[in-house]
């Protein structure tokens, strides 16, 4: 009963089938490959427009602007929320320098002295203690801003060393 069928089955070229079945399937893919492009790209566009109305975009270029505008407010909240301690610094060091540039009518000479309690030290470190320098410029005759400029380094360097010695330096040398 089975010998009619097995010898059907026997006269059948199985390669030929196979390459019929993939010739059919890359013509119907291909035949309808339009028809799928067509789709995604409704479907994108759909899902595209949802968002745009959901996020009130009518603009990609506009919704942009807008974040940039965001993150440019954002910094500027950030720099001037943080601005108190840059200030602080430029504003003891500010007085510092008016201090050690006040000009008097005696000899040139220069005399110096640190103590706890004033300007910061270096920036970014908060220092144990705070220290202020009192310098007195007294200039007369033909005194040149090179050689006061040099006397107030050196009394400063002579004051740090001073306060090394005796205990305020404990934020370190510099």
């Amino acid at each position: 009963a089975f010998m009619p069928m097995l010898s059907y089955l026997r006269s059948l070229d199985f390669a030929a089938i196979g390459r019929y079945l993939i010739d059919g399937l890359i013509g119907g893919i291909t035949s309808r490959l339009s028809a799928l492009k067509s789709t995604v790209i409704n479907a994108a566009s759909s899902v595209s427009n949802w968002f745009k109305e959901k996020m009130g975009i009518h603009s990609p270029s506009r919704l942009f602007a807008s974040y940039g505008d965001f993150m440019m407010q954002g910094l500027e909240g950030g720099i001037i929320g943080g601005q108190d301690g840059p200030l602080e610094r430029i504003k003891a060091i500010a007085g510092d320098i008016t201090r050690a540039l006040a000009v008097g009518a005696a000899a040139p000479s220069i005399a110096a002295a640190a103590t706890p309690g004033g300007a910061q030290a270096a920036a970014g470190a908060a220092p144990a203690a705070h220290i202020t320098y009192a310098i007195s410029v007294q200039v007369t005759g033909g005194a040149q801003a090179q050689d006061i400029a040099d006397q107030v380094r050196q009394a400063i360097e002579q004051i740090e060393r001073e306060r090394r010695g005796r205990g305020f330096g404990d934020e370190g040398d510099y």
